[in-house]
């Protein structure tokens, strides 16, 4: 892994952990939330440590097309 790849990677991990806590709650439309950065987060350490540029949008298909 690379610098970038390592921080995404990071702060998908804090989306998933917020995730938990709001099921735990059942704040359920925040858990929908923090699961989509979770995913959007992972594909953007994938595309990083692949040494490319992450595109600047939140659209989990669109980054998912960058591969």
């Amino acid at each position: 892994m690379n610098g970038a790849g390592d921080r995404w990677q990071h702060f998908s991990r804090q989306d998933l952990q917020m995730a938990d806590l709001a099921f735990k709650e059942g704040i359920y439309n925040q858990v929908c939330f923090q699961c989509q950065q979770f995913v959007e987060k992972c594909l953007k350490g994938i595309l990083a440590n692949q040494e490319k540029t992450p595109p600047r949008t939140h659209s989990i298909v669109d980054i998912f097309g960058e591969r």
